[in-house]
């Protein structure tokens, strides 16, 4: 049976053409295509949903948990012992009163104003050294703590810095006291 030559050529034809489609001649369509594809992949990745199972608080997890960051079980009756424990072993810690010293402060700048007599005792000692030994001796008794010595040894041993700390007792803190010497040396 003969085959029909230019029937065959025509199919052959229409199967591998020779010319370029639309999309393959434009490079602006390609980048379009290509730009439109990179926007989908992106948000595509980016909105997909993740799921996490969030749980209750004071309720027990229906499966194993694993936890990406380490964690610690929270037991508030054992800390609430523990810190009355320590309270407990604790003395007092006393300060002197800032309203106090601020007083105190200006009673000494009034007596260095209004009575010359301590020029004589200071000898060549300016009022403006005067005014700033004042300021010296107030940021001191700002910061000034005074504790018992079990107290000291405590704070100590738990290495909390201790140089504002001295070892003094008042024998009431109702009424004012003279502080002692040896403190007021230090």
């Amino acid at each position: 049976m003969p085959v029909d030559n230019s029937k065959l050529k025509n199919d052959n034809e229409l199967k591998f053409a020779k010319e370029q489609g639309f999309f393959e001649k434009s490079l602006t369509m390609r980048l379009m295509i290509g730009i439109a594809f990179a926007v989908c992949l992106f948000l595509f990745l980016h909105f997909r949903e993740v799921r996490i199972e969030v749980l209750e608080i004071n309720s027990i997890a229906p499966k194993y948990v694993v936890a990406q960051v380490d964690f610690d079980y929270f037991d508030e009756k054992a800390t609430i012992i523990l810190k009355q424990e320590v309270v407990r072993d604790l003395g007092k810690i006393y300060q002197v009163s800032e309203k106090e010293i601020r007083q105190r402060r200006i009673e000494f700048e009034n007596f260095l104003i209004h009575d010359q007599d301590w020029r004589e005792v200071a000898g060549d000692q300016s009022y403006e050294s005067m005014y700033k030994n004042g300021e010296i001796v107030e940021r001191a008794l700002l910061q000034v703590r005074f504790t018992d010595p079990r107290t000291f040894q405590k704070i100590e041993n738990v290495k909390y810095p201790i140089e504002n700390f001295l070892i003094y007792t008042p024998p009431t803190v109702s009424e004012p006291l003279l502080v002692p010497r040896p403190i007021w040396e230090f």
